[in-house]
């Protein structure tokens, strides 16, 4: 009886943690989208400026469909990784208690520790999976950002502001 103690405490840890990890993954995608609306907000400035000045080369159309491109997956990347809501929540206490409550009297605080037992580490098991998904979705997001961020930092430095400036 006693020996279960420590245990339920464990699959506890491990099951709070994943729920941590989760609120920890989540703010880092909203890290992403703020990402992801910088580089439509400097498309949208590069088709301003683009409307004062006469000639667009070819170069510049192709970063700029390259880095719409580019957003467009990542916004489809992140909208994945959001709507992995499917994690495993632990029963209501009531619950709990009506499943104690049905159980013979004499081996009730037994069954019902290796019942919570269970319950811990089946979730914590299934968030653990969520997690790992999530993090191997928002590493293929930061690569696609990176790759977005340096094709607008070389249109910006080497052909936007030479426009700007007039040289």
């Amino acid at each position: 009886m006693s020996d279960e103690k420590p245990l339920i405490k464990f699959y506890e840890n491990i099951f709070y943690g994943s729920l941590k990890d989760r609120e920890i993954i989540q703010s880092k995608l909203k890290l992403h989208l703020y990402a992801i609306i910088s580089f439509l907000t400097y498309i949208y400035f590069f088709i301003k400026v683009q409307n004062k000045i006469v000639w667009i080369d070819v170069f510049n159309k192709i970063l700029i469909v390259l880095i719409l491109a580019l957003s467009i997956a990542a916004v489809i990347l992140l909208y994945k990784v959001f709507s992995m809501q499917n994690y495993q929540e632990m029963p209501d206490p009531l619950d709990i208690e009506e499943q104690r409550s049905s159980l013979p009297k004499e081996d009730q605080e037994e069954k019902i520790n290796s019942y919570i037992i269970h319950l811990y580490s089946k979730a914590a098991s299934v968030n653990i999976k969520l997690n790992e998904k999530r993090r191997k979705d928002i590493n293929i997001l930061v690569n696609v950002l990176f790759i977005t961020s340096a094709i607008v930092f070389i249109d910006f430095i080497i052909i936007m502001l030479p426009k700007l400036f007039g040289n």
